[in-house]
């Protein structure tokens, strides 16, 4: 016997999953890897460089507004320098308003202001005429004493006053440049003399020279800039990644460097203190970044060897996704869909070409890289909709392609069904209402229209609508009357027996449904009548086999009973006898049993016991039942059946019973020498077994006939069986709402089981 098993479709499944999952994710990673890709140190980052420039410049800034203290002679003279400044301001500003104020004093010691009285000094609107009033008189006045208050007050302040003014505002300048400099725990600098070596200012807690070497050597980045010595800043700059430091710094932030002729070190150190500086936050993020970066650089490789794995599997064994698939599921999607997709593309394309120039001047590695995907993948997808909607267009035509799969011809369809189960009173409603909200907007519409001379053309207009409504309504109350007759005269003459009478199909829709359905009730009544005919038929028929099947054995039973009644054989006959009756009765009893299961399956009384079972361990079991009779049997089995288990729910008894009479019939009624075939094979949501032989007689009668009852593939009945097998199957089968289909072809006998999926 040989037995032929199935790959595993599962494993090829599975690939062309992971393959689509990893080349959508390597789309999805690469693209931000290569965008946010950080190489090299921290040291090489804008936020470093950034960083190390501000404070650089505030560090410039204070050296050479400062100098190194508070103390310092630079701070005195730069204190010294505003007083002066200020001081001279206060009195170029006390001799403008001094100057102002005497002239007002003069104006009013002169009395001019006084010379026109209150009543001639303002007009009839509430204007000044020529002179002031004393209301402005005294306004003056009090500006003139309010601007000798301030001066006294603002403007006559001691040489000490304005002196500690200024030492106050600077005082606090400094102060906050010393806070911003000497907190920056992670950038770390040392001032030198130049002529002396001795150092002038610092943020170190620790001034020794082994720990500042310590700071050196453990330093991230540090820069030496040697101001004392003669040449350019540059030919006197030492340091680890002083040039990177160098290349984002304007050189003009050095200048106080060799201007005062100092030796500055600026230092980075490895381990950054955790003080939440930019710097800090800076270098963390950096980090963090690299991390991430590696982490993707895992992800990435591991898709793309998934990616790799996958395509080459599903390459060898011919089952690569084929673009036939898509399309099929393209070609479902409604028509407005389609076209909705290809603007849809078309304006992405046009937005992508539109910034074009831009992302590629402007734009970062990976921004640039996504673009240019998804500009390729837009094309991609709207040439591939376009080609194959104007290809199924070429093919169907335009009008079936609308039928097919608008959706709005759909709806349209929908709407005019929605319509037709409608009621003939519902319609008339509807045109009823359509009449009267007509004739009311004219009515209210012809006050206004006459009034521009036009009530006789609306009286016309309202004349021929009157008779055009009579017109439609009385050709349709005598055509619904004619249909109507005419359905009644040949529902009468049905009623009567003639059965082939057909009703003609009416104008009108309700009717024309009415008919159709008297029809189909015609139609309907005339196939019972020929079921009946045909059960009367069967009944005889089965009452005749049934007998025949029942008698034979009975009538042996009984006529050797007889023989071993009148006692004159020998004790050898008698035994021989008893074995034959014994055999009978065996027989009689099958045939009683298969009778009542036959029974019981068609009227659907038989109580199941479903469960969750592997079909294919029942099958092979099946099969190992009938080993030793298809081993002596002059057939050639060919089994295909899968490796992997295959769930049903099913009874297991009974569809054990399904399987035991097939196999049983393939013994009896298969010709000798030829092949038998039993396959097992997978749909979306069932499992079929199909079971093919060639019949050893010749195949008369139709796969209906076969399955009823007493019905056997042997008409002349050498056989032994009960004829009950495939009706038993049948109903067996059906039980467990599956299918059971006989297929005949020549002398090829077919039996197909379809059972469902659990």
């Amino acid at each position: 016997m040989a037995i032929k098993l199935k790959g595993s479709r599962g494993l090829r499944f599975l690939c062309s999953i992971i393959l689509m999952i990893s080349v959508i994710l390597e789309f999805t990673l690469i693209p931000n890897f290569c965008g946010n890709y950080k190489s090299g140190e921290f040291t090489d980052t804008d936020e470093f460089k950034d960083t190390v420039e501000s404070f650089t410049r505030n560090l410039a800034f204070s050296y050479n507004n400062f100098g190194k203290t508070i103390e310092s002679q630079k701070f005195k003279e730069l204190t010294n320098n505003e007083f002066l400044k200020k001081k001279d301001k206060q009195i170029e500003e006390y001799n403008k308003i001094k100057q102002d104020l005497d002239n007002v004093k003069k104006d009013l010691d002169s009395g001019e202001l006084q010379s026109y009285p209150l009543g001639q000094s303002i007009d009839s609107d509430g204007y000044y005429q020529g002179g002031v009033s004393i209301n402005e008189e005294q306004v003056y006045i009090n500006s003139y004493d309010e601007g000798i208050t301030i001066l006294s007050k603002y403007y006559k302040k001691s040489d000490e006053d304005i002196k500690k003014q200024v030492l106050n505002e600077y005082t606090n300048m400094y102060n906050s440049y010393e806070e911003l400099l000497t907190k920056s725990y992670n950038i770390q600098f040392v001032i030198y003399n130049g002529e002396t070596g001795e150092i002038e200012k610092s943020n170190l807690d620790d001034l020794s020279e082994g720990y500042i070497k310590d700071r050196k050597v453990n330093a991230m980045a540090y820069i030496s800039i040697d101001g004392s010595k003669p040449g350019n800043i540059l030919e006197n700059t030492e340091g680890l990644h002083a040039q990177k430091i160098l290349e984002r710094l304007d050189y003009g932030n050095f200048n106080f460097v060799k201007e005062n002729k100092i030796k500055l070190l600026l230092m980075v150190p490895k381990k950054l203190y955790n003080y939440n500086d930019n710097l800090k936050y800076s270098y963390d993020g950096f980090n963090q970044e690299k991390s991430e970066q590696k982490k993707n650089l895992v992800f990435i490789l591991t898709f793309l060897v998934l990616s790799l794995i996958s395509a080459i599997y599903l390459y060898i064994t011919k089952s690569v996704i084929s673009k036939n698939i898509i399309t099929r599921l393209y070609k479902k999607l409604w028509l407005e869909v389609k076209i909705t997709l290809i603007l849809i593309d078309a304006l992405i394309l046009f937005m992508l070409f539109d910034g074009f120039e831009y992302m590629i001047r402007y734009g970062s590695y990976g921004e640039r890289l996504m673009y240019l995907i998804g500009t390729f993948i837009s094309y991609v997808i709207s040439v591939e909709t376009y080609k194959t909607l104007v290809k199924e267009i070429d093919e169907k035509g335009l009008k079936n392609v609308i039928k097919e799969t608008s959706l709005l011809y759909k709806f349209y369809l929908l709407m005019k069904e929605t319509f037709i189960i409608k009621s003939v009173g519902f319609k008339i409603s509807i045109f009823s209402i359509a009449t009267i909200i007509f004739i009311l907007f004219t009515a209210l519409s012809l006050p206004i229209l006459t009034s521009g001379g036009n009530g006789i053309f609306f009286l016309l207009f309202m004349i021929i609508y009157i008779i055009m409504y009579i017109c439609s309504m009385g050709y349709f109350v005598f055509n619904f009357t004619g249909s109507f007759n005419k359905i009644v005269l040949g529902a009468h003459k049905i009623s009567q027996g003639d059965l082939n009478y057909q009703i003609e199909g009416s104008s009108i829709a309700v009717l024309d449904v009415l008919a159709k359905d008297i029809n189909n009730m015609r139609s309907g009544l005339g196939n019972a009548i020929q079921n009946e005919v045909k059960s009367e038929r069967m009944k005889t028929e089965l009452i005749t086999n049934v007998s025949h099947d029942l008698k034979t054995p009975l009538t042996s039973i009984i006529n050797y009973v007889d023989l071993i009644k009148k006692g004159d054989f020998t004790k050898e006959e008698i035994e021989d006898y008893i074995k034959i009756i014994d055999r009978k009765s065996q027989r009689l009893k099958v045939l009683i049993e298969d009778l009542f299961e036959a029974s019981s399956a068609a009227s659907g009384e038989m109580e199941l016991n479903i469960e969750k079972l592997d079909i294919v361990a029942l099958l092979k079991q099946s099969i190992a039942e009938f080993e030793e009779k298809i081993k002596i049997s002059k057939l050639d089995f060919r089994i295909n059946i899968p490796n992997e288990k295959v769930y049903v729910m099913v009874d297991g008894k009974r569809t054990w019973r399904i399987f035991e009479n097939q196999i049983s019939n393939i013994l009896k009624y298969s010709l000798d020498n030829t092949r038998v075939y039993i396959n097992l094979e997978e749909s979306e949501d069932r499992i079929i077994i199909i079971f093919k032989n060639i019949s050893a007689y010749e195949i008369d009668f139709n796969e209906d006939e076969i399955t009823e009852r007493f019905k056997r593939g042997d008409q002349s009945r050498h056989t032994e069986g009960s004829g009950l097998g495939l009706a038993i199957s049948k109903g067996l089968t059906e039980l467990q709402d599956g299918i059971f289909k006989i297929k005949v072809d020549g002398d090829l006998f077919k039996v197909e089981i379809q059972l469902k999926k659990a």
